[in-house]
């Protein structure tokens, strides 16, 4: 079989990637069945790895994950976050208090600033705090 370091693997999926290549050395001489006993895996799994090995070799079994969950936020709830950064200049607390004020929207702060990276709007500049009033 193919070396896992032959190949450029992202390092997130080299350790799966090695324990599926275990597997099926282990399928090769002990068939499909005694290899699902001995690790406690389903055969249809140990089939479909041996499968994507074949057809891809050592590259097709890197897992094929999504990157981020698909996201869940209404458009026009991401709507109104891109209009609290474009036209208010607002940061994501005092984006997070104008939903909630004005249009009774809740969201969290984490997941304001994730919208606001995700539509590759500009980071905020610092503005200097106001002297306080005597």
């Amino acid at each position: 079989m193919t070396q896992i370091h032959e190949i450029q693997i992202p390092t997130a999926y080299r350790r799966i990637v090695c324990r599926w290549q275990t597997v099926l050395e282990y399928a090769e001489l002990h068939g499909v069945q005694g290899t699902a006993r001995h690790f406690t895996l389903d055969r249809k799994m140990v089939r479909a790895w041996r499968s994507r090995l074949q057809t891809g070799g050592v590259a097709g079994l890197v897992p094929l994950y999504p990157a981020r969950r698909p996201c869940q936020i209404p458009a026009a709830q991401v709507e109104l976050v891109a209009r609290a950064r474009r036209t208010l200049q607002y940061g994501a607390p005092r984006a997070q208090l104008w939903l909630t004020r004005v249009h009774q929207v809740r969201l969290a702060q984490s997941t304001i600033q994730r919208i606001f990276r995700d539509l590759g709007l500009p980071r905020l500049h610092r503005t200097k705090k106001r002297a306080p009033s005597s």
